[in-house]
């Protein structure tokens, strides 16, 4: 069996990016609500769920919508998403996905699809917009590369894989490629059309609670 692990920060410091627009309790709030809509989407895929965090607030979220949650050793994203991945493996999870927090338009079908590729053995890798970042990393096993989530990790996960010699597939879908880390992506975010249903924790707090104007669609090219 596969699992998902969904592996968050904190809420201290969250966003930073994000700064010259939004406060420090308004960002807080804008990756609770992301965070909300990714388990959400998770939840519904039909695989069991997991969380790793060193934050309690966080924590109580996951629990909360009926996500597990691992022991975070405290060292690092990497080191959280490698350890909850050896405790998964040590019970008798074949495979694990792990997710970014900050996917608002994720869905289950997206997730279910990018797994449907996974080889097994092998790598699955679902690059940022910007073919940067990773917002997905499926192992099977589950330890089968190291994880080396931050700047520039769509880059060495690959080359990382094609180092082990197993085999990789590099996937592309829009749910897994729109994170949320820039002005520019909060804007994309807050184009969604309003009858699309992912989004919903996000959309709204963003819309009502932070009281970002909703931005029309975006113009044509021959008008830039």
């Amino acid at each position: 069996m596969r699992a998902l692990l969904v592996a968050f920060k904190g809420f201290r410091g969250a966003k930073t990016r994000l700064a010259g627009l939004l406060g420090t309790t308004e960002r807080a709030v804008l990756a609770g609500a992301m965070l909300r809509d990714v388990l959400s989407a998770c939840l519904e895929v039909g695989l069991p769920v997991f969380m790793v965090t060193p934050d309690k607030d966080a924590a109580g979220v996951g629990k909360e919508l009926g996500a597990e949650i691992l022991p975070d050793p405290g060292l690092g994203l990497n080191s959280a998403v490698d350890s909850a991945c050896q405790q998964l493996e040590e019970r008798g999870f074949a495979g694990v996905a792990a997710l970014a927090a900050d996917l608002p338009l994720l869905s289950a079908a997206s997730v279910k699809d990018a797994l449907d590729h996974l080889p097994a053995p092998g790598v699955l890798l679902a690059p940022d917009r910007r073919g940067v970042g990773t917002n997905l990393l499926a192992r099977e096993p589950p330890l089968a590369i190291p994880a080396s989530f931050g700047g520039g990790s769509a880059r060495r996960h690959l080359l990382s894989a094609l180092r082990s010699g197993l085999p990789v597939t590099l996937w592309k879908a829009e749910g897994l490629a729109e994170d949320v880390d820039s002005p520019e992506d909060l804007k994309r975010l807050l184009r969604t059309p309003p009858e699309r249903p992912e989004g919903g924790h996000t959309l709204k707090v963003a819309r009502s609670v932070l009281r970002i104007p909703e931005a029309g669609p975006e113009p044509p090219r021959s008008a830039r």
